[in-house]
């Protein structure tokens, strides 16, 4: 079972965003991620995520684009 209510978030200026609603295409289906451990100053975030189709947790690196990436 795949826990829904554990959600990686980003905190900037007072906003929280979830990790998720930035995934674009047909890889917002693959994963959930519940967790994002660091970041760096290229804005590239590790999180850890569940494979949808398995339930098996693995380590994601996500690189931000113009046309995902929160506003500031």
């Amino acid at each position: 079972m795949i826990n829904e209510e554990t959600r990686a978030f980003l905190y900037s200026n007072t906003t929280m965003t979830d990790l998720n609603s930035l995934i674009s295409g047909s890889d917002a289906a693959l994963y959930v991620l519940n967790s994002a451990e660091a970041i760096n100053d290229k804005g590239q975030i590790v999180v850890n995520a569940i494979v949808v189709a398995t339930g098996n947790t693995i380590a994601l690196l996500l690189t931000p684009t113009k046309e995902n990436a929160p506003s500031n």
